[in-house]
């Protein structure tokens, strides 16, 4: 599954729209009904990874929840359209994730994933246009502490300390 991900990812991002002859030197071109069936297939397989982590697992993951919501963007580009509820459950999985600790971004300790998580997540959200609010802004502020650009003040000594996740 993750490699079908990967290889639609890459189709969509950079055209798809050939395949090497037997010279290697130039492209045979494609029939565009074949680039479609080829996104529609890989969107099928697509349509199943996110509901199915879900019900399995309770924590956002980058390979089910991002990477999949881009590969439907860029294929609803190409003029492939995915179910808008796919990408609106996605988006909702991900920001109850990361809703479900702002107490730790906040604080500057571990979210499980660390900063590339984080990151992830943000793009996640970017990719079914969310706009900005409290769970985003602690995302971006826990991107912050943990690459050192805010330092955390120790609640009972306010001494400055460095985020768990620079050490």
């Amino acid at each position: 599954m993750r490699y079908s991900v990967l290889v639609l990812a890459f189709l969509c991002a950079f055209g798809g729209g050939f395949v090497m002859a037997d010279d290697a030197k130039s492209p045979a071109p494609v029939e565009s009904n074949e680039i479609e069936s080829a996104m529609r297939r890989g969107l099928a397989l697509l349509d199943k990874a996110g509901p199915s982590w879900r019900k399995y697992k309770s924590c956002f993951s980058c390979h089910h929840q991002t990477l999949p919501m881009l590969a439907m963007v860029e294929t609803a580009r190409a003029g492939v359209a995915a179910e808008p509820a796919w990408m609106t459950a996605q988006a909702d999985f991900t920001h109850k994730y990361f809703e479900d600790h702002i107490d730790v971004m906040n604080s500057g300790d571990h979210v499980p994933g660390g900063s590339v998580t984080a990151s992830y997540g943000l793009w996640a959200l970017s990719l079914a246009n969310r706009p900005a609010d409290e769970t985003t802004t602690a995302m971006v502020g826990y991107l912050l502490k943990v690459q050192g650009v805010v330092r955390l003040k120790d609640a009972d000594t306010g001494e400055t300390r460095v985020p768990k996740d620079c050490r």
